[in-house]
């Protein structure tokens, strides 16, 4: 299990938005896909109605998307 702390510090993000809106909390949490590509995952979510607000890449990785 790993935790994550994040502070925004400047510009306008996804983070200072959740802030503004809902106070201190849970984010957002990640899950273990079991091996599906990232590709079917991303299209998992969007076929029921989540949209993407942002990614990120981890050693040169598309590792995430935050939907």
């Amino acid at each position: 299990m790993a935790y994550e702390v994040i502070q925004p510090v400047s510009g306008a993000n996804i983070f200072s938005e959740f802030l503004d809106t809902h106070d201190e909390g849970i984010h957002h949490i990640a899950g273990d896909m079991h091996n599906v590509p990232f590709c079917d995952r991303i299209k998992f979510f969007e076929s029921r109605g989540f949209k993407m607000a942002q990614r990120g890449k981890l050693d040169g990785q598309e590792s995430f998307r935050l939907l």
